[in-house]
């Protein structure tokens, strides 16, 4: 009688040993990488915590916004330079000057505000269906989320508001517009975001020649357009929605109405800023969804 007490593995014995060996491998880098990243994700965000809290205590000493990380590290609000581990780069998306709450920053990698791109789309900075008033700051009159949408009220005034950072530079703003009554509504960018805002703004104005222009805004006084043209015949003014876009890149600026590109200027007057909405007179406007990148 033959004994099978000292037979070798079988081939597929063998095989079926390397495959668990293979799969408790894979599972050990899996878990290890997901604790890594947790490790980044966790340390970036407490990174974030310290920047924003040094910039609330900055405001609160020196009565203005710090957007500069080195400097609240030279001026000892921070311990030392942080940088995120994943390779991220942090972005003010809102300051304390410009925010109700608490200041906020981004990190290219591990967080922004209102994420709604996928690794291929540009850099997002903020978004809003207008769902509700977080993050937006009226400056002047009375702002409400109505059906979905973030509309002035009260006629017979003006209303400013505004959003974002200071820190802003190169971005794009868009949003949808839909003007029922009135002459017409305007969007800061590069502005101040004070309650006497200076910056740029652009306007859907009909009290000015049924034109889309662009106006320097200095302590809340608006001086004469010095970029005009006019809607184009047929154009529909009142109660259809237009997309406006709004793109500064260093000096030049770049607008489009409806995908169109209706002015293309050079000018340095403002070089950074929030963005924003202005409406007058008897202005009913509601702005549907914005985003900016």
């Amino acid at each position: 009688m033959i004994s099978h007490k000292n037979r070798g593995f079988t081939l597929i014995e063998l095989v079926m040993v390397v495959i668990i060996i293979l799969t408790m491998a894979t599972v050990g880098v899996i878990k290890y990488d997901e604790a890594d990243r947790k490790v980044r994700v966790t340390q970036c965000l407490v990174n974030r915590v310290a920047i924003e809290d040094a910039e609330r205590r900055y405001y609160y000493t020196k009565d203005e916004p710090c957007l500069n990380i080195s400097k609240l590290v030279k001026e000892g609000f921070l311990d030392k330079m942080p940088t995120c581990a994943g390779g991220g780069q942090y972005i003010w998306i809102s300051t304390s000057t410009l925010s109700s709450s608490y200041p906020m920053v981004g990190c290219s990698v591990h967080y922004w505000y209102f994420w709604e791109g996928d690794s291929n789309s540009e850099t997002e900075l903020f978004s809003s269906d207008f769902d509700n008033m977080d993050y937006l700051t009226p400056l002047r009159g009375d702002w409400v989320i109505q059906d979905g949408a973030l509309r002035p009220t009260g006629k017979g005034e003006e209303h400013r508001l505004v959003f974002g950072s200071l820190g802003w530079t190169d971005y794009t703003v868009e949003m949808e517009a839909t003007l029922d009554e009135g002459m017409g509504y305007g969007i800061y960018y590069r502005s101040d975001g004070k309650a006497n805002i200076t910056g740029y703004c652009f306007q859907y104005d009909l009290g000015d020649a049924y034109s889309f222009l662009v106006r320097k805004v200095f302590n809340g006084r608006e001086q004469s357009p010095f970029q005009r043209v006019s809607m184009p015949e047929g154009f529909s003014i009142y109660s259809q929605s237009h997309t406006i876009s709004i793109g500064v890149d260093g000096n030049s600026h770049q607008i489009s109405v409806d995908g169109q590109i209706i002015m293309e200027f050079d000018d340095d007057s403002f070089s950074s800023g929030a963005t924003g909405f202005r409406s007058w007179g008897h202005s009913e406007v509601s702005f549907d969804e914005v985003r900016v990148y």
